[in-house]
């Protein structure tokens, strides 16, 4: 019970991190600036927590460091875009479906078991992602063009129009929306699948890498996050300084970012199957209700239905755990009064 509920907090940590990103982007700032800031912070914090750890670290550590750095460098360079084209809500649905991945990571390279109903589970998670993409913008109607046709050209038509309709489908903001929160889910997937990994890893004190050097970790985090951020913010000259914005958005997410990892570096040796759907489940409700009450973002339908297929992904995930704790639970005990000891008080 207290792994959920240290997977549940992380989750509201993790949609504090998303709401940080939003408050940003409100004021234009790009989500490189915001998680700059959040970084530094972080270094500093981890760096000091980690002194004593560094002299446990293998070379796996600074391998799993970088993958968990340029994996978050990438997944927030996309969150720019995806932000420009929906809300967070579905947003942040896809990045709290990245457990999906690690659960396949952890079964074929960590010996994890897989049951049916976590299957069941990924295939609810891409139908999640597909109804998230549906809250992107509609394409214009204005750019889209009809090609005027004579009878001589009617088949050469026919080829033009139907190559058209194919350039107008792949240039739809939905199909971008959708393929970007795919990309982003799988991006992330390699950060919790980093950080799963060093729950297996040994370090050279002889306990895993998460126990032993989880600051150091942290640390490594962060630092391959900011240097690729700032060089990319320093080329594109996207700094955004003179706006309250970005000051109450790196705030937030500190808080968010920083919480967040110190709790889940804790539960990394825990089965991936119980912790990260819990964690996923916590932050996408925390951040959709926040969405809605801060930013008053429409809830549609397909808002709905991401949320619905979300929470079904959690529930699928965990339902083996369910009916073991179903079957597990004692029967209730009925007392019966004989016939005997019933005439006899009578």
């Amino acid at each position: 019970m207290f792994v959920v509920f240290l997977s549940a907090l992380t989750g509201f940590f993790q949609a504090l991190l998303g709401v940080g990103y939003r408050i940003g982007s409100a004021g234009n700032v790009f989500p490189l600036q915001t998680v700059s800031a959040i970084s530094i912070v972080g270094i500093i914090i981890f760096a000091f927590a980690g002194r004593a750890e560094w002299q446990y670290a293998p070379i796996s550590a600074y391998v799993i460091g970088v993958l968990l750095g340029i994996s978050q460098y990438a997944a927030i360079r996309l969150m720019r875009i995806a932000l420009q084209l929906g809300p967070l809500s579905p947003l942040w649905c896809a990045v709290m479906l990245s457990f999906i991945p690690v659960i396949a990571f952890s079964f074929f390279f960590l010996g994890e078991t897989v049951t049916w109903w976590q299957i069941a589970a990924a295939i609810t998670a891409v139908a999640t992602v597909i109804a998230a993409s549906k809250s992107g913008e509609s394409p214009s109607e204005n750019n889209s063009k009809t090609q005027v046709t004579t009878p001589a050209t009617s088949v050469l038509a026919g080829g033009l129009v139907n190559q058209q309709n194919l350039i107008k489908v792949l240039n739809s903001p939905r199909l971008r929306y959708g393929i970007l929160l795919i990309l982003i889910m799988l991006a992330s997937s390699v950060s919790s699948g980093s950080l799963k990994a060093a729950g297996s890893y040994t370090s050279l004190k002889g306990g895993t890498l998460s126990d032993d050097c989880g600051n150091l970790l942290t640390l490594f985090l962060y630092v391959f996050l900011v240097l690729p951020a700032i060089v990319d913010l320093t080329i594109s000259r996207a700094w955004k300084w003179q706006t309250p914005y970005f000051y109450w958005g790196a705030l937030v997410g500190t808080i968010g970012s920083v919480g967040g990892l110190l709790v889940q570096v804790t539960l990394m040796t825990e089965p991936a199957g119980i912790v990260f759907p819990v964690i996923s489940a916590a932050s996408i409700l925390f951040a959709a209700l926040i969405s809605t009450l801060a930013f008053q973002e429409k809830r549609t339908k397909s808002w709905y239905l991401t949320l619905f297929l979300s929470i079904l992904t959690i529930i699928l995930c965990n339902m083996e755990n369910i009916m073991q704790t179903i079957a597990d639970s004692p029967e209730p005990t009925v007392k019966v009064i004989s016939s005997e000891k019933q005439l006899e008080t009578q």
